[in-house]
């Protein structure tokens, strides 16, 4: 899954989101994410808090971000 990308239609409802490892985080999206998935795994709060940070899943999402942000600044030219 490509962090950030969802096939499904989204609300403000779909997009809670109280950070990776509280329950009340129902973003869609957010269900299969690695960086959700090894939170949870570690029990930390966020990723500010693991011994690994920052770690390549971090890198990656910071990468892709940048394109699509770069993506959207290209569009609206």
């Amino acid at each position: 899954i490509t962090p950030g990308v969802s096939n499904t239609e989204q609300t403000i409802e779909k997009l809670g989101c109280y950070g990776c490892c509280d329950n009340r985080t129902i973003n869609i999206m957010c269900s299969n994410c690695p960086i959700r998935i090894c939170a949870r795994e570690k029990n930390i709060e966020n990723c500010g808090y693991c011994n690994n940070f920052p770690c390549d899943k971090l890198n990656y999402i910071s990468e892709k971000t940048m394109e699509y942000l770069n993506s959207i600044h290209e569009t609206v030219k």
